[in-house]
């Protein structure tokens, strides 16, 4: 089944009692009245970008894990934490000596938009968007309400991707797994939320997402199997479950649950 990708809106003050895809697609973030303010962006999801002033902006290694501790923590932390976090493996002195490299090097290329500093303690400027919290934003909003579907979401483009899946450090890893379970779950709620509304295409991007991530998680498949079904493609919910079964049976030699068989043969 082909699904056409969203369009950018052309104005994103005005959303209707019923709006289409491309008008749920906005930066999200706070309101769309103050992402003008905003004087730099970040991207944590897939990879690492920085854009000041609606440049892309080179940044070494080290900035680029500095600028991604302080996004993710979202509150300031003290100059030898940061340091201690980044550079676990030198001494305290090497590791302050680095920060103050890092900082220096990102005033150079980006100044003062980034990072606000002073003499204990650095967090990242409130000026700046970033990815993966308003995809966390958006989340956490669509889980604590279950009967509500937002006028306003990210672009699914984004919540297709993990938290730096390229990075490896010790730091990151606990922020990797939360963001990514975070993730799944939303994009399995808001296939829910979009099948209630009839909305058939959408909620299969979302939960086609999940299906990618993990083939073997089940409520994922059994959500997609619903959608074909709900949308009159009895044949294409059949064809999917077999193929399911065929990759759990070869890959971890079990079967599918009764009640994703049920959910076919009762169709």
């Amino acid at each position: 089944m082909r699904h056409s990708a969203p369009q950018p809106i052309q104005n994103p003050t005005t959303i209707e009692a019923s709006p289409t895809y491309a008008d749920n697609v906005v930066p999200l973030r706070r309101t769309v009245a103050r992402t003008a303010d905003r004087t730099a962006r970040l991207q944590l999801l897939g990879a690492f970008e920085l854009h000041c002033g609606g440049r892309r902006i080179p940044v070494g290694a080290a900035a680029q894990r500095l600028l991604a501790l302080l996004a993710l923590r979202q509150h300031p932390l003290a100059r030898a934490t940061a340091a201690g976090v980044l550079w676990p493996d030198v001494t305290d002195q090497r590791a302050q000596a680095n920060l103050r490299t890092a900082l220096y090097r990102l005033n150079q290329v980006c100044a003062g938009r980034v990072v606000e500093a002073t003499s204990h303690t650095i967090r990242l400027s409130p000026s700046v968007s970033v990815d993966a919290t308003e995809v966390a934003e958006f989340a956490t909003a669509l889980l604590d309400d279950p009967t509500r579907l937002p006028a306003r979401w990210p672009t699914i483009e984004s919540m297709h991707r993990d938290l730096l899946p390229e990075w490896d450090h010790a730091w990151l890893r606990p922020e990797q797994q939360r963001y990514r379970s975070l993730r799944l779950h939303c994009l399995e709620a808001l296939c829910d939320r979009l099948l209630q509304h009839g909305r058939f295409g959408q909620a299969a991007d979302a939960v086609l997402a999940v299906v990618h991530a993990d083939p073997f998680r089940e409520s994922a498949h059994g959500k997609l199997i619903r959608v074909y079904l709900a949308e009159g493609n009895r044949n294409e919910a059949v064809q999917h479950y077999l193929h399911y079964r065929r990759t759990l049976r070869d890959e971890l030699g079990l079967n599918p649950s009764p009640e994703i068989g049920q959910l076919v043969n009762a169709a």
